[in-house]
C-alpha cells in the first residue's frame, strides 16, 4: 500500500488515541521521561491526521458529515487542548496559541454536529460518539486556568455542564429501549464513563470545594460508570479490531485524572474539622461555665466552680474524641479513593496500550497489502 493509500485508511479515531496518550502524560508529571514519551506518540499521531487532511481533504468532509465521525473528530482539539500544557514551561506564548487553536477548533466541531446531527435528526439516532463534541470542549478549563481569560472557562462549563444534564439521560434512555445490535458500536458505550468525570475534574479544577458527602457522592456517580465502561470494554476485547476501540482508551484515563483530583481535595478538606470544632465549644462552653460559678460567693460558688471545670474538661475531651475519629475516617477515605484512583491508572495504561497494539498491528496489515 502507498503512502497515499495508508492516509486514506488512517482513521479519525486516531485522535482519540493520541488524546488518551497525551492525557496519561500528564498524570505522569513526576515522571519526566514519561511525559516525553506519551507527549511525543500523542503528537506523532496527530501529524499523521494533520498530513491525512492536508493530502485528503475529502475525507475530512465525508467525516464531518458522518454521525461517528464527526462525533469522534472532537478529540483531536481535546488532544490539542492537554498537548498545550506541554507547551507552558518552555514558550507560554506557544501554549496559549496552541490553546486557542484547539478552542476555536473545538467550537468549529461542536457547532457542526449541532447543526448536522442534533437539530435535523431524531433523538433515537445519538449514540455516546455525541458527547465526544458537544462535552468534549470541557478540557479548555482543566488545561487553561492559568490563562487571563477573565470568566470565560466559568461560563463554558456551565454551559457544558447544562448539555451534559441534557444529552446523557437522553442517550441513555435511547440505548435502553433501542440498543444497537452492532458490534462496531459497543465499544462506544465505554464513552459514557467520560462526561461525569469530565465535569467532576473541571468542577474541582475551577477551585470548588464541595463538602466531604457531597463530593464522595459525585464521586461514586462516576464510580459507577466507570464500572460499567470496564466490563463494556472487557467484553469488546474479544471482538475483531475496529477503529472504534479507540473509545476504550481516554474514558478511563479521565476517570483515573477525576478520582486523583477528588483524593487531594478529600486529603486538604480537613475532615476532622467538625470534630475538632465540637471540642473546642465543648471546651469553651465548660470554660465559662465554670467562670461564670466562681463568680459566685460562699462555699456554693467554690463547689459550682468545681463541677464546672470537671464538666468543660469532660466535654473538651469528647470534642477532641469525636475530632479523632473524624479524622480516622478521614484518612480512611483519602486511602481507599487514591487506591482505586490507581487501580483506575492501571486500567487507562492496560487499554490504552492494548488498543495502541491492536492499532499498530492493523496498520501494519494494511500497509503490507
Amino acid at each position: 500500500m502507498s503512502s497515499r493509500g495508508f492516509l486514506r485508511a488512517l482513521p479519525i479515531s486516531v485522535g482519540g488515541i493520541a488524546l488518551s496518550f497525551a492525557s496519561l502524560g500528564s498524570l505522569a508529571g513526576g515522571l519526566p521521561a514519561v511525559r516525553c514519551a506519551c507527549g511525543a506518540v500523542a503528537a506523532a499521531l496527530l501529524i499523521l491526521l494533520a498530513v491525512r487532511c492536508v493530502r485528503q481533504p475529502d475525507l475530512v468532509r465525508q467525516d464531518l458529515s458522518h454521525r461517528i465521525n464527526a462525533g469522534v473528530a472532537g478529540t483531536v482539539p481535546m488532544a490539542l487542548f492537554v498537548l498545550s500544557t506541554y507547551l507552558e514551561p518552555a514558550s507560554y506564548g506557544a501554549a496559549f496559541g496552541l490553546w486557542t487553536v484547539a478552542f476555536a477548533a473545538a467550537l468549529f466541531l461542536a457547532g457542526n454536529f449541532l447543526v448536522r446531527f442534533i437539530v435535523k435528526a431524531s433523538w433515537r439516532e445519538l449514540t455516546p460518539a455525541s458527547f465526544v463534541p458537544l462535552i468534549g470542549p470541557l478540557l479548555c478549563v482543566m488545561t487553561g486556568v492559568g490563562y487571563p481569560l477573565g470568566g470565560l472557562l466559568g461560563v463554558v462549563f456551565h454551559v457544558v455542564l447544562a448539555i451534559t444534564f441534557v444529552l446523557m439521560p437522553v442517550v441513555i434512555l435511547r440505548y435502553a429501549t433501542n440498543a444497537p445490535a452492532a458490534d462496531s458500536l459497543r465499544p462506544l458505550l465505554c464513552i459514557f464513563a467520560a462526561p461525569p468525570s469530565m465535569c467532576l475534574a473541571n468542577w474541582l479544577a475551577l477551585g470548588a470545594h464541595p463538602d466531604a458527602p457531597v463530593l464522595v457522592g459525585v464521586w461514586g456517580l462516576c464510580l459507577a460508570f466507570w464500572v460499567f465502561a470496564l466490563v463494556v470494554a472487557v467484553r469488546c476485547v474479544r471482538l475483531p479490531f475496529m477503529p472504534s476501540f479507540s473509545a476504550m482508551t481516554f474514558p478511563f484515563v479521565i476517570s483515573a485524572a477525576a478520582t486523583r483530583s477528588v483524593a487531594a481535595c478529600l486529603q486538604g478538606a480537613a475532615l476532622g474539622s467538625a470534630g475538632g470544632a465540637a471540642g473546642a465549644a465543648g471546651g469553651s462552653a465548660g470554660g465559662v461555665f465554670a467562670q461564670a460559678a466562681c463568680a459566685a460567693d460562699g462555699a456554693l460558688g467554690q463547689a459550682a466552680c468545681a463541677a464546672g471545670g470537671a464538666f468543660g474538661q469532660v466535654v473538651a475531651g469528647a470534642g477532641g474524641a469525636i475530632g479523632q475519629v473524624s479524622g480516622s475516617v478521614g484518612v480512611a477515605l483519602v486511602q481507599i479513593v487514591s487506591a482505586v484512583g490507581w487501580i483506575q491508572l492501571g486500567v487507562a495504561v492496560g487499554f490504552t496500550l492494548y488498543v495502541t497494539v491492536r492499532f499498530a498491528i492493523s496498520a501494519a496489515c494494511q500497509f503490507r497489502a
